[in-house]
């Protein structure tokens, strides 16, 4: 069954029900019905709807391109389930998907700078304890001279140093997996932000809740898939948290 609908008059068209007329010419003629069958109609209501097809609730997928008349009023009033047509979105798919092997590099430098950092923080504490006349606690410490525990920190710093000069490299060939507009609209919502607090606090209370340290977004600042950022970047989607109270 094929029915197409024009003239709904979203957002109208999910909570008021309209005169429903069948076009039954090429010129646009038009005549009154009452239910809907395979064809092309005007007017009607999402409840005639669901009762001309017999179905209700999510067993309709309602596809859309506007997040506000074609997603959220869906979801408040109908229980459709709902798919959003994004093509914004696109260029970051795209921005994400080439820059997975940029950013597999940088995880793999930060694990091992970690690797490093924590030996050499071993080889550090055992060379304070021994100058205090406590034995070291690890046993690569325990087998080394003062002269061998300075050397190798002092190895291990360099390594530490190209690490972090190869993930400064690795981070700006990832290129934060955006999109040049993404990093632009990025920069803009960070710029305004204080303004857009106007809209995404809009209490007096609400910036008591904005405190550091409470998940809150307490900085002017962006991450990736934490919430005490203000904003963060998920699945290439720029996404302003908005904590109304």
């Amino acid at each position: 069954m094929s029915v197409v609908i024009v003239s709904a008059r979203k957002p109208e068209f999910f909570q008021m029900s309209h005169p429903l007329y069948e076009v039954v010419t090429g010129e646009g003629l038009m005549r009154p019905c009452f239910k809907t069958r395979t064809g092309l109609y005007s007017g009607e209501s999402a409840q005639m709807v669901e009762n001309s097809l017999n179905i209700h609730g999510d067993e309709i997928l309602y596809v859309g391109d506007h997040i506000y008349t074609d997603v959220s009023q869906f979801k408040v009033h109908l229980r459709w389930r709902t798919a959003l047509i994004c093509r914004e979105l696109e260029e970051e798919y795209k921005a994400l998907i080439h820059s997975r092997g940029p950013r597999a590099t940088v995880v793999e430098l930060i694990n091992q700078k970690e690797v490093v950092g924590d030996l050499f923080n071993q080889l550090r504490l055992a060379l304070q304890r021994r100058t205090k006349g406590r034995p070291a606690q690890t046993l690569a410490a325990t087998n080394m001279d003062d002269r061998e525990l300075t050397e190798n920190m002092q190895k291990l710093l360099i390594v530490m140093q190209r690490l972090q000069y190869s993930l400064l490299l690795a981070q700006l060939f990832a290129q934060h997996a955006m999109s040049k507009v993404g990093e632009e609209f990025m920069a803009g919502v960070l710029d305004h932000l204080p303004s857009i607090l106007a809209f995404t606090a809009p209490l007096p209370n609400s910036y008591d809740r904005i405190q550091p340290n409470t998940w809150s977004g307490a900085y002017q600042c962006w991450g990736k898939e934490r919430e005490a950022h203000c904003i963060f970047y998920y699945l290439a989607m720029c996404i302003v948290i908005g904590k109304l109270n």
